[in-house]
C-alpha cells in the first residue's frame, strides 16, 4: 500500500493492522499499552467513530513502524480530520499535498554509490546493532519492521530510528514495509578512526554471545609461546583461511547472518 496516495489515516492504520495481525496477537491490546489507552479506544478508532489524539498517533506511528516521512504524513491526515475550521483545514490540506510532493521526489530518486561522511560513520559504527539491521536487510526474504525488532529484540522506537537512518545514507530501501539493503555498501580503511570501534563492538558482542552458545557455534581463544617463524607461518596460513571464507561467503545464499571474529596478535604491555 502505498500510504501517500490515501487520503484517509485510518485506511491506513487499518492495512498496517492486518498486516501485523498475520504475526502478532492480541495486537489492538498490545498498541492499547503501548499509547496508555484501552483497547476499546483503538477499536473505536479503527471502526470510524473516533479519532486518537496527535500525540497518541505519533505513539501508534512508532508501534507500527511507519518511516518518519509516513508518520507526518499521518499526522497532517489526522490534523485535518480533527480541524475545527474550513482554513485550518485548508491549511494541512496543503501541508499533506508538500509531503506528498516530497516523497515523490524520494521515490523517483535512483539511489547512488556513496561514501558515508565522518558524521554518518560515527553514528554507524557507534554500535554493533546498525550493522546487524542493516545486514539483515542482505537476506533473500525481504524483511518486515515487526520481523527486525523482534530478531534483535529491538524496541518499535530505536528501530525505527536505525531504520530511518540507513534509508537516510542509502544503505536500506524501505518498499511497502519490507527492507531491502540499499546502493551504498561499508569499508573502512586500515588507518580509518572508526575501524577500532568496529572491531571492539563486534568483539564485546561475542563475548556476550559467548554464554549462550550453541553446538553449531565456535568459539576458541589460545594463549601460547611459540617461535617468530611459527608465528608467522599460522598468520599466513589465517590469511588463507579467510580468502577461503570470503570465496565461500560471496556467492553463498543470503538465508541468515553471522558474525566472524579472527585474532591473531603479540601479547604487549
Amino acid at each position: 500500500m502505498n500510504v501517500f496516495e490515501s487520503s484517509d489515516y485510518k485506511s491506513v492504520l487499518q492495512f498496517h493492522f492486518s498486516e501485523k495481525r498475520k504475526k502478532l496477537k492480541g495486537l489492538s491490546r498490545k498498541l492499547a499499552e503501548y499509547i496508555g489507552v484501552h483497547p476499546t479506544l483503538v477499536s473505536q478508532v479503527l471502526t470510524g467513530t473516533k479519532d486518537f489524539t496527535e500525540e497518541q498517533m505519533l505513539f501508534v506511528c512508532e508501534f507500527l513502524g511507519v518511516s518518519n516521512l509516513e508518520s507526518k504524513y499521518l499526522l497532517a491526515l489526522l490534523q485535518r480530520d480533527r480541524a475545527g475550521s474550513k482554513k485550518l483545514k485548508d491549511h494541512f490540506q496543503e501541508v499533506i499535498e508538500q509531503i506528498r510532493k516530497q516523497a515523490l521526489q524520494i521515490s523517483e530518486r535512483v539511489p547512488r554509490d556513496r561514501q558515508m561522511s565522518d558524521t554518518e560513520k560515527a553514528i554507524f559504527y557507534s554500535s554493533w546493532i546498525y550493522s546487524a539491521v542493516h545486514l539483515l536487510t542482505t537476506l533473500e526474504r525481504p524483511m518486515a519492521f515487526e520481523d527486525i525488532c523482534h530478531r534483535l529484540n529491538l524496541a518499535h522506537g530505536k528501530a525505527r530510528e536505525i531504520l530511518d537512518f540507513l534509508i537516510q545514507i542509502q544503505m536500506v530501501i524501505e518498499v511497502d514495509g519490507k527492507f531491502r539493503a540499499g546502493a551504498m555498501a561499508t569499508h573502512i580503511e586500515k588507518k580509518s578512526p572508526f575501524l577500532i570501534k568496529h572491531h571492539s563492538n563486534w568483539r564485546l558482542k561475542a563475548i556476550q554471545s559467548a554464554e549462550n552458545l550453541s553446538d553449531d557455534e565456535l568459539m576458541y581463544s589460545a594463549n601460547v609461546s611459540l617461535s617468530k617463524k611459527d608465528f608467522a607461518l599460522l598468520r599466513e596460513e589465517m590469511m588463507q583461511t579467510i580468502e577461503r571464507f570470503l570465496e565461500v561467503v560471496r556467492p553463498s545464499s543470503a538465508e541468515d547472518i553471522a558474525q566472524f571474529n579472527l585474532d591473531f596478535f603479540w601479547i604487549r604491555n
